[in-house]
């Protein structure tokens, strides 16, 4: 029976999965972090040989990198990978690709962490909107929502906002005065991400109907732009909800989804010229999916 491994190499750590031809996990491994563009090649070479580490032979390869966007990312990739599984069908691919492939039934893949995108299969290719950073892009992110929770507190100051946000602004960037803030965010060596860690104290803030949370929850509404984009032409829609957004709070899903839906099964969204959106929570880790890719491209489609 063929052997096939998957890989989900990260910004943070990087997963290993081998599956048979029925499914079955045969093999797992973990290593450090691998995003092509941020993460050092000894890093890189180190966290691919410790995930790797115990594989048993196999019968095709599918890797997905974080910050595979150029040609020389996908050639170190493909090289590294070839030179692991000599004679091996090996394939490359962004990692949002093996997010994508984890539910067989999914139409499109709605990624909200610190950074955001949507995806989608078009004509059997993956193809993905948005994902273009913070500075550039990600509207609906994690990062996007508290940037526009601290925009009307403490730039446009339209909203109080609430003892619990002062405060974890305050642990994250040193300050309860705006321009101080401001100042604590700008010089924060993880400063997108220490912003986005401040979600659920948005989340909770806007269930409980506050202004300024509610003006965060708001930046969804370009996220759901991005998913008619992608689904455009479909009657009815399979999404999946993948990235730590969705977990921070139960609010963010449903409002994304609709109104009073719950959160383990998110419900069902009127999109626009009557589309149906089926959303839910994503089956699977995406390394999963990268097994699943790796099968594909096996028995070749």
């Amino acid at each position: 029976m063929p052997l096939f491994l998957g890989l989900d190499a990260g910004g943070s750590s990087t997963r290993a999965m081998v599956t048979d031809g029925a499914g079955s996990v045969a093999f797992e491994g973990r290593g450090g972090p691998c995003n092509l563009l941020s993460t050092p090649e000894s890093i890189r070479e180190a966290s691919l040989s410790a995930a790797l580490r115990g594989a048993p032979a196999v019968d095709s390869v599918a890797g997905c990198f974080a910050g595979l966007i150029d040609e020389p990312g996908r050639a170190w990739a493909l090289a590294r990978l070839q030179s692991a599984f000599p004679g091996v069908v090996v394939a490359v691919h962004p990692d949002w690709v093996a997010a994508l492939a984890v539910d067989p039934d999914v139409d499109a893949l709605v990624v909200s962490g610190t950074g955001s995108m949507v995806a989608s299969w078009r004509e059997g290719r993956a193809e993905k909107w948005g994902g273009g950073g913070p500075v550039l892009g990600d509207v609906g992110s994690a990062f996007d929502v508290v940037r526009a929770a601290v925009t009307a507190t403490c730039l446009a100051r339209t909203e109080r906002g609430t003892d619990a946000w002062w405060a974890a602004l305050e642990e994250a960037f040193g300050s309860r005065e705006p321009d101080g803030v401001v100042a604590g965010f700008s010089r924060h060596p993880a400063g997108f991400a220490a912003l986005a860690a401040l979600a659920p104290v948005v989340g909770a803030d806007a269930e409980a109907g506050h202004g300024y949370a509610l003006a965060g929850l708001s930046r969804l509404e370009g996220l759901r732009a991005l998913l008619a984009e992608a689904t455009a032409g479909q009657a009815r829609s399979r999404v999946v909800l993948a990235g730590g957004l969705w977990d921070a709070h139960p609010i963010f899903a449903r409002s994304f989804a609709s109104p009073g839906a719950t959160s383990e099964r998110e419900g069902t969204r009127e999109g626009g010229e009557g589309r149906q959106y089926e959303v839910v929570r994503s089956a699977g880790p995406a390394v999963l999916g990268a097994a699943r890719l790796a099968a594909r491209t096996f028995y070749g489609h």
